[in-house]
């Protein structure tokens, strides 16, 4: 019977590791901080990223203190990125070599001589770091975006147990803005429709672009698609997005467990930006080859759900088990008694 409760105790714990998870490891502190020092032609002091206003042919820079708060060096990656728009509808600074749209006439780090550098911060000190740049000679229109982004490089070390020990790199980024004159109006333009698939979910993409030297801050958007012809709604989103000047990027529609069957739509968006406002209708066909290329949406989740049913059906078995063996050594008791 010791046997019995021993094994029990075992799988126990086995099933209760793969319910819950066991973590190997815990994510350490962010371990740096940093400032950035606001330079003499800085337009809105107020504001924490660079807000600079420019002159043809300027040479300046930038400067930027980092805080290291661990008992040992840290390496870090100082690098300067052009601003674009994810697939989220975000303004991303974070992308080393970006697709850059075509309307884009200045790519904001060839204006610095070191877009790109590593740097040693000391143990519990801090080290300033400065980045030059010229801006173009011919006058620019609008407004220039791009991000200094700051991240760690060390990678997870070795444990004395011979397992990695997972550690979160943290970064950083601020704005880099820099203009010379007047804003520009507000340009927005849709091009190609279709359906595709992003990270195993299924959507409908309109591809939007801010085809102007300026940051859409509060884009909100109102999507429908139908059967061409049809005022039936068959998928519908609200969504808020941002975009960088000169940028363009595809808008998601989730599909989710909707069956968009092969067949001919159209999509109506309307976006609104401050004053201005846009009216977007374009159709676009579904193949079946399209349907059948793209993967059903989440099939983690369907996955994970067969996992409990089992686990659930082992849990009811062994409560079974234990209830009878239970039931069986009282019975035994009674007749010995």
């Amino acid at each position: 019977m010791r046997k019995f409760w021993k094994w029990m105790l075992v799988l126990g714990s086995l099933l209760g590791g793969l319910l819950l998870g066991v973590p190997v490891a815990h994510a350490q502190g962010v371990g740096y901080s940093i400032l950035p020092l606001r330079p003499t032609n800085q337009q809105n002091r107020k504001v924490t990223y660079y807000d600079v206003h420019v002159k043809p042919g300027q040479r300046q820079q930038i400067a930027v203190v980092i805080k290291n708060t661990q008992s040992q060096p840290q390496r870090l990656q100082v690098q300067v990125n052009q601003a674009v728009t994810d697939s989220a509808g975000v303004i991303d600074y974070s992308q080393a070599h970006p697709e850059l749209d075509p309307t884009l006439q200045v790519n904001m780090p060839k204006l610095f001589s070191q877009p790109n550098q590593t740097v040693t911060v000391p143990a519990d000190g801090s080290k300033e770091i400065t980045l030059g740049y010229q801006v173009p000679t011919t006058p620019f229109k609008g407004q220039l975006l791009g991000g200094l982004y700051i991240k760690q490089t060390q990678p997870g070390k070795r444990t004395n147990k011979g397992r990695i020990a997972i550690r979160n790199l943290y970064a950083y980024d601020v704005s880099i803005l820099m203009q010379e004159g007047a804003s520009v109006n507000a340009d927005l333009h849709m091009h190609r429709v279709g359906v595709s698939q992003d990270n195993q979910h299924r959507l409908v993409y309109a591809n939007l672009q801010n085809a102007q030297p300026g940051i859409m801050r509060s884009l909100s958007t109102k999507t429908t698609v139908t059967p061409m012809g049809s005022t039936k709604i068959v998928l519908s989103q609200n969504k808020p997005v941002q975009m960088a000047p000169n940028s363009n990027f595809n808008y998601q529609l989730p599909w989710g467990n909707t069956i968009l069957k092969p067949g001919k739509y159209t999509l109506h968006m309307t976006a609104r930006n401050g004053q201005h406002e846009w009216f977007f209708v374009k159709n676009f066909t579904v193949t079946q080859k399209e349907t059948q290329s793209l993967t059903p949406a989440n099939p983690r989740a369907k996955h994970s759900l067969w996992l409990y049913i089992l686990l659930a059906i082992i849990i009811a078995l062994l409560l079974a088990t234990i209830a009878y063996l239970l039931y069986r050594n009282h019975k035994n008791q009674q007749s010995q008694a």
